[in-house]
């Protein structure tokens, strides 16, 4: 099964952006790691992201980090 991803709303949205902390999680709720997406919404930035990924080090190399990397919709919850 793959990786659950929560997106939540960053706590430190500014006038040039925003976070959203995007937590991993396994069969019955075991993390497995995190990201931190942070959208660039000044003018001329808008096409900028930052994306931070960390894998708990007993999860890596079973693919946590590429669910991250997948194109997909993020709407924080």
């Amino acid at each position: 099964m793959p990786p659950r991803i929560t997106p939540l709303a960053g706590p430190d949205a500014t006038p040039a952006g925003h976070r959203l902390v995007l937590p991993a999680s396994g069969t019955g709720g075991v993390p497995l790691g995190s990201a931190f997406l942070r959208l660039f919404t000044r003018e001329g930035q808008t096409h900028l992201a930052e994306l931070d990924v960390t894998v708990h080090p007993a999860e890596r190399r079973q693919g946590v980090g590429t669910v991250y990397a997948t194109p997909r919709s993020v709407r924080p919850a």
